[in-house]
């Protein structure tokens, strides 16, 4: 009996050896050809320094997979509106690139372990990381004139960043960005509160200008949320976004003139940005706030400039880094 059981064990062991490469190749072989469609929607929400953020995420997304055999990238353009009547819908891509423009990701963005970063931490969770930022600027010619310009973007906050600064006037002239722009180069004495792009846009016209960055506060950050419904494109998505914010993809924003997130020194040539990299951001407005508060902050920072007041008038409406 004995002889027998060890004859059965013997044979079915070599049964499992003879069978295994073959359950082993298919798997293999199963995993390797699969492919993955990751979607990526890029809006933008402020200018940036120059060329285009979105050519930039395609670029990147191109790297991306090149490095993941596989792994092919859709990555779109959307308006505010286009992206936030499809989320409306249920509709959300795998990856969202956006700034402060009012997506309402609430039951979509998902939690993310990733430290560091500039304003998508909710309740002590992190559900957007930023790959790009810039900031403003106090931008004087001749002995500033009397009023400030405000370059005021759609879904940007610069009354806010003008209260942190310590540029006052009797009044402030809020104009579109290049309304603003414009307005500026026509006068002999002017201030403007400004970003790089009015920054990169003066020193392409050789004008002559001095420029402060603002300390303290910025709301010019490009976010990444992973925004993914299905389970297969999560890891990849999650993968996308640390590549964002790799060194290697960090050290190309300057094609861009924008700011990495996480490494500074790349401008040695430019007396304007490098100053910018080295404030201290200790303020922002949350990416994940809607147009209603965002407006309410504007309006409560320009009456503070009015009156002679401060940041301190506007401290609910900020989000403290």
């Amino acid at each position: 009996m004995k002889r027998l059981i060890g004859f059965f064990c013997g044979a079915l062991c070599l049964l499992v050896i003879a069978v295994s490469p073959f359950l082993i190749n298919k798997s293999n072989t199963s995993a390797k050809n699969k492919t993955v469609i990751l979607t990526v929607w890029h809006i933008d929400g402020f200018e940036g320094g120059k060329g285009s953020r979105y050519t930039f995420l395609r670029e990147v997304a191109s790297d991306f997979s090149r490095q993941n055999k596989g792994v092919n990238i859709l990555v779109s353009s959307y308006t505010q509106s286009g992206a936030n009547e499809l989320i409306k819908k249920g509709k959300t891509p795998d990856v969202m690139s956006f700034g402060g423009v009012g997506l309402d990701l609430q039951n979509y963005a998902q939690e993310l372990s990733i430290s560091g970063v500039d304003g998508g931490v909710v309740n002590g969770k992190c559900y957007a990381v930023s790959y790009l930022k810039g900031g403003y600027f106090v931008i004087k010619k001749g002995n500033g004139g009397n009023d400030i310009i405000i370059s005021k973007g759609e879904n940007l906050t610069p009354e806010i960043a003008c209260l942190f600064s310590s540029a006052r006037a009797n009044s402030y002239i809020i104009k579109s960005p290049l309304d603003a722009y414009t307005l500026f180069l026509t006068r002999k004495n002017a201030t403007l509160i400004g970003t790089q792009r009015d920054i990169e846009r003066l020193s392409n016209r050789n004008e002559e200008f001095s420029a402060e960055p603002i300390n303290g506060y910025s709301d010019i950050y490009q976010y990444a949320s992973v925004t993914s419904q299905k389970m297969e494109n999560e890891y990849y998505a999650r993968s996308f976004i640390d590549y964002l914010i790799s060194q290697k993809v960090q050290e190309k924003v300057v094609k861009l003139k924008m700011l990495s997130v996480n490494k500074t020194g790349l401008y040695p040539d430019s007396v304007y940005l490098s100053a910018l990299e080295k404030v201290d951001i200790k303020y922002t407005f949350s990416p994940f706030s809607d147009k209603i508060t965002q407006n309410k902050g504007c309006e409560g920072a320009l009456s503070a400039l009015n009156l002679g007041g401060n940041y301190n008038e506007i401290i609910n409406f900020i989000k403290q880094l």
